[in-house]
């Protein structure tokens, strides 16, 4: 009996310890598959972070599907940002938002995708530049006003 309770506790510790796993996919139209994070993408690329190739800048001509397992945010062209996971492909991509449900939005009109960590940074930046501190942003020069002539 204490055999089973043993393995029942092994085997609960060992799920405990399992992190989740927060990875993106890309699938790429010459049938190769990237797994990582989603670092960032405008309407031009996107950058995945994969542990073994570091990051990778991907154009959208050759993406087939994206998934992402954890929220990401994306900026679109007339100024609204959507939190959520993200499905799609090359063309349009489907943003799982838990105010707005399912939004579909063509890559045309993306913006700027962003992770967690990468949109806390810009706002952080935005913050900075409207609201700049005494001592930031000055710039200046200084001049003798001298002047050395030969002539006549």
């Amino acid at each position: 009996m204490t055999w089973k309770i043993l393995a029942i506790l092994i085997w609960l510790a060992a799920l405990w310890y399992c992190p989740p796993v927060n990875a993106g996919q890309v699938a790429l139209r010459n049938g190769d598959r990237l797994t990582g994070t989603l670092r960032a993408a405008d309407a031009k690329k996107l950058t995945l972070h994969s542990e073994l190739l570091g990051e990778i800048e991907i154009p959208w001509t050759a993406v087939e599907t994206l998934m992402t397992a954890q929220p990401v945010y994306v900026s679109l062209s007339d100024g609204r940002v959507l939190a959520g996971t993200v499905a799609g492909g090359a063309f349009s991509l489907e943003i799982s938002t838990q105010t707005s449900g399912r939004v579909t939005v063509p890559v045309d009109q993306l913006q700027a995708l962003r992770s967690a960590a990468a949109q806390a940074a810009y706002q952080a930046e935005q913050q900075r530049l409207e609201h700049p501190g005494l001592f930031e942003f000055w710039g200046g020069s200084a001049n003798a006003g001298l002047s050395l002539t030969r002539g006549n």
